[in-house]
C-alpha cells in the first residue's frame, strides 16, 4: 500500500497559482503518493496573522483538526 497524505492547497493556490496544485499532484502521483482532499477546510489564517489576534491560531487548530480526523 502507499503513502497517502492529506491534501490542503489553502485558497491561494486554488484561485491564484492553480499551476503549483497540478505540478505538486504530478510530482505526488510520480512518486506514487496518494492525496486526500481536506474537505471542509477554511483558512489557513495567512491574511489575519498581522492582525495582532489570535484568529489564525483558531484557523489553523481547526484545519488540523480535520486532517487529524482523517488519520493523518
Amino acid at each position: 500500500m502507499g503513502l497517502k497524505l492529506a491534501f490542503y492547497p489553502g485558497c491561494l493556490v486554488l484561485q491564484r497559482m492553480p499551476e503549483y496544485e497540478v505540478a505538486a499532484r504530478a510530482v505526488l502521483r510520480a512518486l506514487g503518493i496518494e492525496l486526500e482532499i481536506v474537505q471542509q477546510a477554511t483558512c489557513c489564517g495567512s491574511p489575519v496573522v498581522e492582525s495582532f489576534t489570535a484568529d489564525w491560531v483558531y484557523l489553523a487548530a481547526y484545519n488540523l483538526a480535520l486532517v487529524e480526523q482523517m488519520g493523518h
